[in-house]
């Protein structure tokens, strides 16, 4: 309780961003409605989600991280800028900006995947 939750539900289209208030029964209540879990097919990923897809979405830091790594430790070494150094480094520069374009923010929720309500 208190979480706040983004998410797409059955039929719909929208994003729903609301906080949890509590759980009745099997139902998860919202401040304007009450929703069944298998009705929820897709979350939102927020921050502290994040943190349990060890790469998933440190793809694009660590490609871009290495891209201007490897071009300073290049600089550094040899006192120039090389030509198969750049190209070595923009392609990993530009692997982190794809990851960022096309890994999605929003886990579906389908096969072994399921949401629950455990009281505890």
């Amino acid at each position: 309780m208190g979480e706040v939750i983004s998410f797409r539900m059955k039929n719909e289209h929208a994003k729903f961003t609301e906080e949890i208030l509590g759980f009745e029964d099997d139902l998860i209540v919202f401040r304007d409605f009450k929703v069944y879990p298998e009705d929820i097919t897709h979350l939102y990923v927020d921050a502290k989600t994040r943190i349990w897809y060890i790469l998933r979405y440190k793809y694009e830091k660590i490609f871009i991280i290495a891209g201007i790594g490897y071009l300073l430790i290049d600089l550094t070494n040899t006192g120039k800028v090389k030509e198969e150094t750049l190209i070595v480094s923009g392609s990993l520069v530009a692997a982190g900006l794809l990851a960022k374009l096309l890994i999605s923010k929003k886990i579906r929720i389908k096969g072994r995947r399921k949401l629950v309500i455990i009281h505890g």
